[in-house]
């Protein structure tokens, strides 16, 4: 079955079909000052035939240069499901002040659409301002459900608290429905993706997981599988002794990546299967991981005291990058990760550091009077290879994920990268690499624009952001 995925777009106070005008209009409600448009998206077959009860949910906008996740400026995007007639409205903000004083006009919306039976994809939705956008299309195949179950070695009883991951995967999003007799069935999946991996995630122990298991297309019998799930790799380690003790704070993140392979004719090239823990770095320097999945390639960032992980060797970067198969090089402006393959059922480490920079930020109204409870960002970047950017260091956890002791909130809530002014309107930010950083300062009523500066290990710099009022 081939759908295609049809975008009409239309403003507030557009005219629209009697029965979508309070969808419409509640949809497009003012809030925050904010004016908003709307999409009508409808989900049809090759034939036209609407398709009921798909899901469409936005996730991320660009607006001028800048792409990103539903800012929570905005409020959280509406996910909505089409009628019927294959029809659902699909809301937006008309404009963005992303990291500039100026309000930028949206010119793309990405969302995520989802039917029970059918592959979920993304679509990015252009939207050219002052012209009526061209009809993109998005073609849905029927996928493959696997049935899954995780076992203690040598029994057949499926395991309760069993999490199914699949190859190129979102870290911590479930693709799968438990069934009555404790089974994993997966949601539809694309035949090129046929690597999995169970994971048990017991409330209270340590998780536990399987080898990487593959299944192919032409093998009915290959997506029905019980596979044992075994204890994990225990890391005990340290960070380097250059390091002055006690450390006040301080944690490591690892991020684990199954190989890239491909076993024989009959298996495209595998992508990775992602695992990611944080550890707190104790007084005296060490850390634990109790249990990460052996026969992954972990690469662990750290920051402690004043302090951060230093680059991997060339060496060591090279091997990482035949791990997952791709051709990098080591950019000056990316922090990487120092490496170590996962293997048997303990491991140690030690965590070579170096020197970090500080920034002391203070932010001024038009006046030049000092602004109190402003947070002040920045989000220094690190490559992961075979997974991609992010902000150096940030904390993340696959397990917490599955069993929901984190909240999916804006990675700045937590970040040790945002900082609010004191009474004086000074922020300090540290641990930040040598080399250029960004610097942004907002609260409710307060905006700036995007600063930079240089941050100096050993030498604290200083820099001063005028804000002004939101509009």
């Amino acid at each position: 079955m081939r759908l295609v995925l049809l975008f009409v777009m239309a403003s507030a106070g557009s005219a629209v079909q009697a029965d979508e005008e309070e969808v419409v209009a509640s949809a497009i409600r003012p809030a925050n000052g904010i004016e908003w448009c709307a999409m009508t998206v409808k989900v049809v077959d090759a034939q036209g035939v609407p398709i009921e009860g798909a899901t469409v949910r936005p996730w991320a906008l660009r607006a001028g240069n800048a792409h990103g996740g539903w800012d929570g400026q905005i409020g959280a995007p509406r996910e909505t499901l089409t009628d019927p007639s294959g029809q659902t409205s699909v809301a937006y903000p008309k404009a963005m002040t992303w990291g500039t004083s100026e309000s930028n006009p949206v010119i793309s919306v990405s969302v995520i659409l989802k039917h029970p039976e059918l592959v979920a994809r993304n679509v990015h939705v252009d939207i050219p301002v002052g012209e009526t956008p061209a009809v993109p299309e998005l073609m849905l195949k029927p996928g493959i459900r696997l049935r899954i179950a995780g076992v203690e070695p040598g029994t057949d009883k499926p395991l309760d608290n069993c999490y199914l991951f699949i190859e190129n995967q979102d870290v911590g999003a479930q693709e799968f429905a438990r069934e009555a007799d404790g089974w994993l069935r997966s949601n539809p999946i694309s035949e090129d993706r046929r690597w999995f991996r169970v994971v048990h995630a017991e409330p209270g122990k340590s998780p536990r997981f399987s080898q990487s298991v593959a299944w192919t297309p032409d093998d009915p019998a290959s997506r029905e599988r019980r596979v044992e799930v075994r204890a994990g790799t225990r890391v005990q380690g340290k960070i380097s002794d250059n390091v002055a003790r006690p450390i006040e704070r301080g944690h490591v993140v690892a991020w684990c990546g199954s190989p890239i392979r491909k076993d024989d004719e009959n298996l495209s090239r595998s992508r990775p299967i992602l695992w990611l823990e944080t550890a707190l770095i104790e007084r005296d320097g060490s850390f634990v991981f109790e249990s990460l999945p052996s026969g992954y390639l972990a690469q662990f960032y750290a920051l402690a005291n004043d302090s951060i992980s230093a680059q991997p060797t060339d060496a060591a970067f090279e091997l990482c990058c035949k791990w997952f198969a791709v051709k990098q090089q080591m950019q000056e402006f990316f922090r990487n990760g120092q490496m170590m393959r996962l293997a048997g059922s303990q491991s140690e480490l030690t965590i070579e550091m170096e020197s970090a920079g500080e920034v002391r930020v203070t932010c001024l109204d038009p006046d030049g009077k000092p602004l109190r409870g402003i947070t002040v960002m920045s989000w220094p970047n690190q490559f992961v290879v075979g997974a991609g950017s992010t902000v150096f260091c940030d904390r993340r956890s696959s397990l917490s994920g599955l069993q929901a002791t984190s909240q999916n909130s804006p990675w700045w809530k937590t970040s040790h990268y945002a900082v609010e002014t004191s009474a004086d309107g000074v922020s300090v930010i540290r641990n930040l690499p040598a080399g250029n950083q960004s610097f942004i300062a907002s609260n409710e009523l307060w905006a700036s624009d995007v600063t930079n500066t240089k941050s100096i290990p050993g030498s604290p710099a200083e820099l001063v952001i005028k804000l002004h009022r939101r509009p």
